[in-house]
């Protein structure tokens, strides 16, 4: 009885932990690394020489958010707070295309990566929604399930893209395996990229959440 207590209690403490932060421009300094709310820090880690800049103002559930605009097609690699494990990404986009000015829809976008699970047109969630004289109507939402990762890389492909993120955090701990109580035993394999790698990898590596050294 007292274990089962225990897991309770456990599991209450994993759930309270979760914490959801938007990400979005608030004023920042464009550049190639830039931090956000809550400490959360985005860089552009596919090309070092491109930054990243504040997009177009939208209306976010009754708020007016600026959103983060990207280096179109480069590896974005977000970085959790020190202490904490990214659980669930979402994505709220549009992609930076005056059809009509330019007389076309442009090229087909989406995000291609995140957290090294990777996508095409026929498994990703197309962006639908395109800026028009510098008004957004609307944005596309793709959630992802993350590995409880400190860092997470995201990548799009198609157009420009301008997002603003809702991240969901709990301790980096792995509480919440233990609270399940259930480890999967062929549960993919990730570096600290966030990169899905395979049985010859070797070094540090995360499955269950959990860090471990591979020889």
């Amino acid at each position: 009885m007292k274990k089962i207590f225990t897991l309770i209690a456990i599991a209450m403490m994993a759930i309270g932990a979760n914490a959801q932060t938007k990400v979005y421009w608030d004023g920042n300094e464009a550049g190639n690394e830039v931090e956000f709310q809550d400490g959360i820090k985005i860089a552009i880690t596919g090309n070092t020489s491109k930054t990243l800049s504040g997009g177009a103002k939208v209306d976010f559930n009754g708020e007016t958010l600026q959103t983060i605009k990207v280096s179109n097609g480069a590896q974005n690699t977000m970085y959790m707070p020190a202490g904490k494990v990214c659980t669930k990404l979402v994505l709220y986009s549009y992609v930076n295309y005056d059809k009509e000015a330019k007389g076309g829809d442009g090229r087909t976008s989406y995000w291609k990566e995140v957290a090294g699970g990777t996508y095409d047109e026929t498994t990703a969630k197309i962006m639908t929604h395109y800026i028009a004289n510098k008004v957004v109507e609307g944005l596309d939402d793709a959630s992802f399930d993350i590995p409880n990762l400190s860092e997470v890389t995201f990548t799009n492909t198609g157009e420009q893209a301008c997002f603003i993120a809702v991240v969901t955090m709990v301790e980096g701990t792995g509480v919440e395996n233990v609270a399940n109580g259930v480890i999967d035993i062929n549960a993919p394999v990730y570096n600290l990229a966030g990169q899905k790698v395979n049985a010859s990898y070797k070094g540090i590596a995360i499955k269950n959440g959990q860090k471990f050294i591979v020889k």
